[in-house]
């Protein structure tokens, strides 16, 4: 789970962005495949085109693998905001659907001898360690692919603002565990953290040799031929990587200078397209095998596949996927999502059915309407309805932790106004001189503890409770950000004007 105040968008800057969600790049499904795709196929379309216009999402790409083939390429809308169209070479960045291609890079290392999975991590980085030193050195490679590592969600999300792209962000990151305590037990239970995978990271490489971009680039994106796939947000760039959109009240706003946290690059900042990430499914689709390269074997792909920790009822994690179970059917996929990106990658392996799905913007308080899309294409390659209508609407603009931070702020207003013109707290009457310490302390020291112990809640306990960092919780929702930050700074400036006033008022009084 990566601040400019900004207003809603302009609507004639809207009815572009809109009218791009209905223009769009169709490749026909290949003739030698069964109908059933090619008479579902306008049927998938229409409801992800009427999905992403309902949920004022700029563009996106949508993929479906049938076996060892792309059977259907269809782009929609801009891929930024000189209208240019998304393509299925669209460059995105893909938040944590990097996992899975992590995952892999690991596995191909556990073939090659070099890597095991039931070896502690502190065997291959002899300094790691966390706060909890013995407990930290029962960390084996399976429990970080796992995510029962004990590390917590709020040190994975921590770094995802620090916008550190040198060559040793990842190293220095995954040194900094040291002062990290584990949230329970190594391999105990779940805890989704992008610190596992940073470790990962660090671990293929200091066995490669190489950095973790450079190993993934050569021995997955190349061997895959994904042509158009990055471990470099500026190569990325110059192959026309799409333009980030964050959300303010339910509408998109170019947001292209996110932070990119390399630190965290194994969890979530690899970039690819829905073509080749159609590629990489096919992959995983036929036993590790694509175009007579064999990158993993077939017991390695079961291995990634395998469900390990129990999520919730039904569902389970895997080594960089999540493998959910409905009726006798298993439907392994894996969502991502940075500030202004959404990615998706899922399979119905008995099937041998594969979606990919990417979008140029992310409305992390709509984030299941935003699964909704493909998962709802899924619905439909299986023959049912989709779990979520076409017309479903995502959210209005003013949703409910947006609304309460304004009805806060609000009242915070209304009550200085009200207290400037009438009550004035800070005055000293004539008939309390000389003047009382317990008066002082409650005209004084109430102000101090009520407004900054409010802004400290703002800052800390509310952003802690939710297992996000403020600073992270305002680039993934900005709106509410921007009215938390207002509602803190406020109580901060107007305790300090209660006390300092009443301090002029009381030296002038007893004068």
């Amino acid at each position: 789970m990566h601040i400019r105040v900004a207003s809603p968008i302009v609507l004639a800057r809207s009815a572009v962005l809109f009218a791009g969600v209905s223009a769009h790049v169709a490749e026909p499904l290949d003739a030698q495949h069964d109908d059933r795709f090619r008479s579902r196929s306008e049927q998938v379309d229409n409801y992800v085109s009427a999905r992403l216009e309902r949920g004022r999402i700029p563009g996106a790409a949508l993929a479906i693998v049938h076996g060892d083939s792309i059977v259907h390429l269809r782009t929609f809308g801009a891929a930024d905001p000189a209208g240019r169209p998304v393509t299925p070479d669209t460059p995105f960045i893909l938040g944590s659907t990097t996992k899975p291609i992590t995952a892999t890079a690991v596995m191909m290392l556990v073939e090659a001898g070099r890597i095991e999975l039931d070896v502690a991590a502190v065997e291959y980085l002899p300094w790691f360690r966390t706060a909890d030193a013995n407990r930290s050195a029962d960390i084996t490679v399976r429990q970080l692919l796992n995510h029962t590592s004990g590390v917590s969600g709020f040190v994975g999300r921590a770094p995802l603002d620090d916008g550190d792209t040198s060559d040793g962000a990842l190293d220095r990151f995954v040194r900094s565990l040291t002062g990290v305590r584990l949230v329970r037990d190594p391999g105990s239970a779940f805890e989704y953290s992008n610190a596992n995978y940073s470790v990962l990271g660090r671990i293929v490489q200091e066995i490669s040799g190489q950095t973790f971009e450079a190993y993934v680039q050569q021995n997955i994106f190349d061997r895959l031929e994904m042509d158009h796939s990055y471990t470099s947000q500026k190569a990325a760039e110059l192959d026309g990587l799409a333009t980030g959109y964050r959300f303010w009240f339910g509408f998109p706003r170019p947001a292209p200078d996110m932070p990119f946290a390399r630190s965290v690059a194994p969890a979530g900042y690899l970039m690819s397209t829905a073509r080749d990430l159609s590629q990489y499914l096919t992959l995983h689709l036929n036993a590790g095998s694509y175009e007579g390269t064999n990158l993993i074997s077939p017991a390695g792909i079961e291995e990634l596949h395998r469900p390990a920790a129990t999520m919730e009822s039904n569902t389970s994690y895997a080594m960089g996927w999540v493998i959910q179970t409905d009726g006798e059917e298993i439907t392994i996929w894996h969502n991502g999502g940075i500030p202004n990106f959404y990615s998706f990658l899922g399979m119905l392996p008995e099937r041998r059915i594969g979606v990919v799905f990417l979008a140029n913007g992310l409305d992390v308080l709509a984030a299941g309407q935003f699964d909704a899309i493909p998962l709802g294409v899924l619905d439909i390659l299986r023959g049912r309805n989709p779990r979520v209508a076409a017309d479903s609407r995502f959210h209005p603009p003013l949703n409910i932790a947006v609304f309460w931070a304004l009805v806060i702020l609000t009242w915070q207003v209304v009550w200085i106004v009200a207290s400037v013109s009438k009550r004035r707290p800070w005055s000293v009457q004539e008939q309390h001189i000389p003047v009382s310490p317990a008066i002082e302390l409650r005209k004084i020291g109430l102000p101090v503890v009520l407004n900054f112990g409010w802004a400290a809640c703002v800052l800390s306990l509310i952003p802690g409770a939710s297992g996000t960092p403020f600073s992270v919780m305002k680039l993934y929702v900005p709106d509410f950000g921007f009215f938390a930050t207002a509602s803190a700074v406020l109580a901060v400036v107007w305790g300090t004007a209660q006390v300092v006033l009443r301090v002029v008022c009381l030296a002038r009084a007893v004068r």
